[in-house]
């Protein structure tokens, strides 16, 4: 809320400064008018420059997610605002023919290095990023990941070990465990679901927990109580099984990575064997590659194609 206040000062003066000072026409050229047929009404005129509803909403985006979330009432004035704020400073820098300056000239070329850098791997990465070669990545890590236990539990949660223990008398007599969930457990989700957990394997529970609940048979339930940092607990087994692997969705960002990994090395290890690399000593001596520090061709060595 306080962030919110002070909406026009400090909640959004660090983001602003940072976009003021960053290159933006690559971002929002793709939603430039005439791109997509779509309306881009002009929200802001500054010398003759008009400043668009898709510059705006492009801005937003690479907003923080906090600063997201705040109403676009408010939000888009302050955007357009920004991007006025930027059009002035770039107006001046032009007065200042800055474009012709030596330092301007030397940082845009390292920015197009970096940039053709980005584009050649992107590029070659994407030929390998098919849905064929990603499901067969998917079965390969399907079949090597192990498929460990995981259990379906309920608990009562409690204060103290006196709670626990009377409770265990209770279902030891008959009681029904559901309810005295929802009657006594002090854990918010408990009292609604009946202290149902659901299923999870064995790392994902604290070890205290865990070393119990996997200790039981199904239908069980802990005959003393089992302290954990949250308090006191009585929990039963309710069923166990082999735990089903995790969807291709759930692991598709974890399967574009290892592939991009793969193919980033493996065009590296070729350039690399097609390469002359000299690697440079403190002594301006020539080190075998063999010697030199990991990593050390990386910043130090001159390739000749």
């Amino acid at each position: 809320m306080l962030a919110r206040v002070l909406f026009g000062r400090t909640w959004l003066a660090a983001p602003v400064i940072v976009l003021l000072a960053t290159p933006f026409a690559a971002h929002a050229q793709s939603t430039q008018p005439g791109k997509t047929g779509a309306p881009d009404p002009v929200l802001a005129r500054v010398d003759g420059h008009d400043i668009r509803s898709s510059e705006v909403m492009a801005l937003i985006r690479r907003l923080p997610q906090q600063s997201q979330e705040v109403p676009m009432e408010k939000l888009v004035p302050a955007m357009v605002d920004t991007l006025i704020n930027t059009q002035l400073i770039q107006e001046a820098a032009e007065k200042e023919h800055l474009q012709n300056d030596e330092e301007v000239k030397r940082r845009l070329a390292t920015a197009q290095d970096g940039i053709m850098r980005q584009v050649y791997i992107e590029r070659l990465v994407a030929k390998d990023l098919t849905d064929p070669k990603l499901h067969a990545e998917y079965d390969d890590y399907i079949k090597a990941v192990p498929r460990g236990e995981e259990i379906d539990a309920r608990h009562i949660l409690v204060k103290t070990e006196a709670e626990a223990k009377q409770i265990i008398a209770q279902l030891e007599h008959g009681a029904d465990f559901v309810k005295l969930a929802k009657e006594k457990s002090i854990d918010p989700a408990g009292k609604d679901s009946g202290g149902d957990l659901g299923w999870f394997t064995k790392d994902q529970m604290v070890p205290e927990f865990a070393d119990a609940a996997f200790s039981l048979k199904v239908g069980q339930f802990t005959k003393t109580p089992v302290k954990t940092r949250f308090g006191w607990h009585v929990i039963k087994l309710v069923d166990r099984r082999v735990a089903p692997p995790p969807s291709f969705d759930d692991v598709k960002r974890q399967l574009v990575m290892r592939i991009q990994t793969d193919v980033i090395g493996a065009t590296v290890k070729e350039l690399r064997n097609h390469a002359k690399i000299e690697i440079i000593g403190p002594d301006g001596k020539p080190v075998p590659e063999a010697a030199a520090p990991a990593g050390a061709s990386d910043t130090t060595s001159t390739g000749k194609k």
